[in-house]
């Protein structure tokens, strides 16, 4: 059943796939062309088949991950309802065989019982199987610092120089020597330097150049030097597809070697020394790298975080966050979003058992002052349930009212209460007392809502609740009332024995 699923899902795929690959056959104009470049350039980690089905399905797609690492490495939550994405996704089986052990004559080895020897043999087989993956656009309060990480752009001087190794000799200083110095015309000349020596297949016209050209600026964010609208390109002429086949491999090809030294180079490990003597970093950070250098943290570690763009504050939580056990791919989710208060509450988050991912995402959001994640890890620490966390942080709460809303799940009111607390016409200290209404006084929703109004203060708040609370002590069953202030004057006098104690008191 499982085999018949997967084959009618790749069939889909497949009728997809081709009804995409006949809309590139039909390009007539370069606007059309220069969308399908513009989707190579965003999605160039992909192959020619997915990046066409990612495009069918999400033209605007820009990076696109699974569920799963959207929650716990790139800190943000898909939106409900949002359709993922369905790509081709390669899957190897590895599949353990005996075999008899043959001498040079193919003669089977036997051991001492006449049993013939085997040995174990692993079997790989490949196969196609359906993925899902959902895109930024589809998801909520993303770690944009952490997306970043992965994005192919990178400094000048990093990015010239990972250009550079790809060309394999020494382009730059010959280029410098000559009096340029700028680096956005240095790496877009040694791009064009490299493209001039591609000749394992000659790039067929001046036009698929140029497209090649324009992918590459685009992902590396270069100014383009090139115009394809300048060329006359009569579109019926030539296939379309196969050109679109070949831009793709040549730039994917070219953007990964440049990615790979990237990474190569910003992750390089570097001693402090080292570091120091790059220039980048003011003297409040080079003592928390020293810092860290001298806790013991390792230098791989402090790559992460020993970056210019990165302030001393971040340094300082991305240090706490390592010495306390949170890994470097973990770290990498919320470095530079957020502030060292917050970073401590997302620790705290992060190191305790009870926390989700669903609820590792809600706290995970830039817009939250450190004292508000507080109140969220209190809710966590208190067990709440999704639908509470929901609430806690559904209507904007400042992290007074957000204290009192987890004061009403640690009272453990109904998820109705709740919600009538959770309430941002009033202050906190009104949410209190309807809070107390329902804890203390163990009033109904009805009785409290006779006191529960905005421009009444929490003072007089606290003589209403109270004044109900006596009032039922008495044996008032029902009371109902248009105006707290009739109700309280016949409260008043019922508790005072001057009238007679009603079973119903309603004015």
């Amino acid at each position: 059943m499982a085999d018949k699923e997967k084959n009618n899902g790749l069939s889909f795929l497949n009728e997809m796939y081709d009804k995409a690959a006949e809309k590139i056959k039909d390009i007539s104009s370069v606007y059309q062309w220069k969308e399908l470049l513009d989707s190579f350039a965003d999605l160039y980690n992909y192959s020619f088949k997915n990046n066409i089905l990612i495009r069918e399905q999400c033209p605007k797609a820009s990076f696109l991950t699974n569920y799963e690492d959207w929650q716990n490495v790139y800190g943000g939550q898909v939106a409900r309802g949002s359709k993922a994405v369905s790509l081709y996704v390669y899957c190897v089986n590895k599949i353990t065989t005996e075999q008899a052990v043959l001498d040079k004559d193919y003669t089977v080895f036997v051991n001492e019982k006449g049993m013939p020897l085997t040995i174990e043999k692993e079997n790989k087989r490949g196969y196609y199987n359906i993925g899902k993956v959902f895109d930024i656009s589809q998801v909520i309060h993303p770690n944009i610092s952490a997306v970043e990480e992965k994005s192919i752009k990178a400094d000048l001087d990093i990015l010239s120089s990972a250009v550079n190794k790809l060309l394999g000799d020494n382009s730059m200083s010959k280029i410098i020597s000559e009096g340029n110095t700028d680096l956005t015309d240095i790496t877009q000349t040694l791009l064009n330097n490299y493209l001039e020596k591609i000749d394992d297949k000659p790039i067929r016209s001046d036009f698929a150049r140029c497209s090649v050209n324009y992918v590459i600026s685009k992902a590396l964010d270069l100014p383009f030097n090139g115009d394809l609208t300048a060329m006359s390109t009569d579109f019926n002429k030539f296939d379309t597809l196969s050109y679109a086949k070949f831009v793709k491999s040549k730039t994917n090809y070219i953007l990964k070697k440049i990615d790979n030294e990237i990474n190569i180079s910003e992750n390089k490990v570097k001693d402090y020394d080292e570091i120091v003597a790059t220039g980048k970093f003011n003297i409040q950070q080079l003592y928390q790298i020293k810092t860290a250098f001298e806790n013991g943290i390792s230098a791989q570690d402090i790559a992460v975080f020993a970056k210019p763009q990165y302030d001393a504050g971040a340094m300082i939580g991305a240090i706490a966050a390592l010495n306390e056990g949170i890994t470097r791919r973990q770290l990498k989710t919320f470095l530079g979003s957020f502030s060292g208060e917050q970073m401590q509450e997302i620790i705290k988050a992060y190191k305790n058992p009870k926390t989700t991912p669903y609820q590792l995402a809600t706290i995970k959001n830039p817009d939250l002052t450190s004292r508000e994640m507080e109140q969220i890890n209190r809710a966590i620490d208190l067990g709440a349930t999704p639908k509470e966390i929901q609430i806690l942080v559904s209507a904007s709460f400042d992290w007074t009212k957000m204290f009192e809303i987890v004061n009403a799940i640690e009272d453990r009111l109904s998820l109705d209460e709740i919600k009538f607390v959770a309430n941002n016409d009033f202050n906190a200290a009104q949410m209190c007392q309807l809070r107390l209404g329902f804890s203390e006084s163990k009033l109904s929703m009805d009785e409290v809502k006779l006191y529960a109004y905005p421009d009444i203060d929490n003072f007089t708040m606290v003589r209403h609740r109270e004044t109900i609370k006596k009032l039922k002590e008495q044996g008032v069953k029902e009371i109902k009332s248009n105006s707290l202030n009739f109700l309280v004057e016949n409260a008043k006098q019922v508790l005072a024995g001057e009238q007679k104690k009603p079973e119903q008191l309603s004015i």
